[in-house]
């Protein structure tokens, strides 16, 4: 890999390793903060099947306990409202996660629920 790409990830080790190798370290690392209570915000992905949140890569993050849907923003080009996913998750850190998300298969953001 080249000096650009270091200074990109900031992490000039994963730079020089093959895509694969470099995705399941950040998932890793992920998954490790995740574990360790380090951040109150997080990015994830909805699965597919809607039941669980996962890394890139697919590691388990946590599993929904409720998901509701709702028509938000301003009607598309026809004429339908976009519509947003709102989960709730039991982390595999023990925490309550709050986020939103554009549907299954796709990144949701979330944040730690104030009720604990």
């Amino acid at each position: 890999m080249n000096n650009a790409t270091e200074q990109k990830t900031n992490r000039p080790e994963l730079a020089k390793l093959d895509t694969d190798a470099r995705n399941a370290a950040i998932s890793a690392e992920q998954v490790r903060g995740f574990k360790a209570r380090e951040r109150d915000v997080e990015f994830a992905y909805l699965s597919s099947d809607g039941k669980k949140i996962t890394t890139w890569t697919g590691d388990e993050l946590g599993v929904i306990v409720s998901q509701k849907t709702a028509r938000v923003g301003f009607p598309e080009m026809n004429g339908r409202r976009p519509v947003r996913y709102f989960v709730t998750v039991r982390g595999i850190d023990g925490r309550v996660w709050c986020g939103t998300g554009p549907g299954p298969g796709m990144y949701v953001r979330l944040r730690v629920s104030a009720r604990q």
